[in-house]
């Protein structure tokens, strides 16, 4: 297993799109979770905006498996944000905070 300090230290030599950053925490009693900062604009038109997205980090084997998850788990953000943005008549299609029964 990865060590805090061998993830922390990975962690910080990745980078992604400008706009986003990453840190790593660790919860007294839940333990490792990274806080992902995403400076985009708003897909209602009224400017940016920074999300703060908190991730819970499974134990990681190995550099190649904490990359993985990494690409994994940026994918679902913009998984996410792609479907507030994409709209057909100014209304997203898919929209992720709708409530569905």
């Amino acid at each position: 297993m990865l060590s805090t300090a061998e993830i922390r230290e990975c962690l910080e030599r990745c980078e992604y799109k400008p706009g986003w950053t990453w840190t790593l925490h660790e919860d007294p009693w839940e333990g490792l979770f990274i806080r992902f900062l995403v400076e985009i604009d708003d897909s209602y038109g009224t400017g940016t905006l920074t999300l703060g997205i908190d991730s819970w980090l499974p134990p990681q084997v190995s550099e190649e498996s904490l990359r993985l998850w990494m690409a994994w788990r940026l994918g679902r953000i913009e998984s996410h944000e792609m479907r507030e943005f994409f709209k057909v008549d100014g209304r997203p299609v898919f929209d992720p905070h709708a409530v569905t029964t």
